[in-house]
């Protein structure tokens, strides 16, 4: 199973863009949206062969985006309100007994002001960020596994 999940503030302009984009790339099936990274997604994280985490980021240019491969983080605060991707992976690795391969994928948003709709700039950009985030992730589910067999 694949998993992809989209996380931000739906009431934070351009915040909202991991949620919008899970909808939109997940068909429906195998996404969980989410305000924030919470301990509870640790048990389905954990029973995903690959994950991909879709977020909004602060930076220079509007519509950039950044994907990075992500591993398993043990930290002091992964089951707090501090989750991260990889403090996620650590814990489902340590409760569950698995962490997927993951990849986190972030657009950068012009606008985390309060606000239910996105910036005119991500606006604009929004066909073009799902097309090439689509491309991003069937690439990634599609690559041969780089986890080493027992």
């Amino acid at each position: 199973m694949y998993l992809i999940i989209g996380y931000g503030s739906p009431l934070r302009s351009d915040d909202r863009l991991g949620q919008h984009l899970a909808e939109m790339l997940g068909n429906g099936q195998n996404i969980i949206t989410s305000t924030q990274l919470t301990p509870e997604l640790a048990e389905p994280v954990s029973r995903a062969e690959r994950v991909v985490f879709l977020d909004a980021r602060w930076g220079e240019t509007p519509g950039e985006i950044v994907h990075e491969h992500v591993e398993p983080m043990r930290t002091t605060d992964a089951l707090t309100h501090n989750v991260t991707p990889a403090s996620l992976l650590a814990a489902a690795q340590e409760l569950y007994g698995a962490a997927p391969q993951a990849l986190l994928i972030s657009v950068v948003g012009a606008s985390f002001d309060y606000g239910v709709t996105f910036s005119p700039q991500i606006d604009a950009l929004l066909p073009e960020i799902i097309k090439t985030i689509d491309e991003i992730i069937t690439i990634f589910f599609t690559a041969k596994s780089t986890k080493a067999s027992p």
